[in-house]
């Protein structure tokens, strides 16, 4: 398995640290650094601009609760989505 990561100091964590180098050691977990701010490479950011474009594009609802729903809404919309998955991953130029 690949991990891609980000370098987000969330997730620097001693715990963190600990488990990855075990994980990695054992043989099954590689891991792939990204350079420290580079959304274009990594393939969530192209599905939180499809979102933003579509499902939450003019939409300031009153509560989180809102918003979290219309996330899950979108989400599972782009699931059904093969291509458009795809399409993200491709944009990122990491795996075509």
């Amino acid at each position: 398995m690949i991990l891609l990561w980000d370098r987000l100091p969330a997730h620097k964590s001693r715990q963190t640290r600990s488990y990855l180098q075990a994980a990695t050691q054992q043989g099954w977990l590689r891991l792939e650094w990204l350079p420290a701010y580079a959304p274009e490479l990594n393939p969530v950011e192209y599905l939180w601009g499809y979102l933003d474009g579509g499902v939450l594009a003019h939409y300031a609802p009153p509560t989180l609760g809102e918003i979290r729903q219309r996330v899950k809404a979108g989400a599972r919309r782009v699931r059904r989505c093969p291509d458009v998955l795809r399409g993200f991953l491709k944009a990122s130029s990491l795996f075509f």
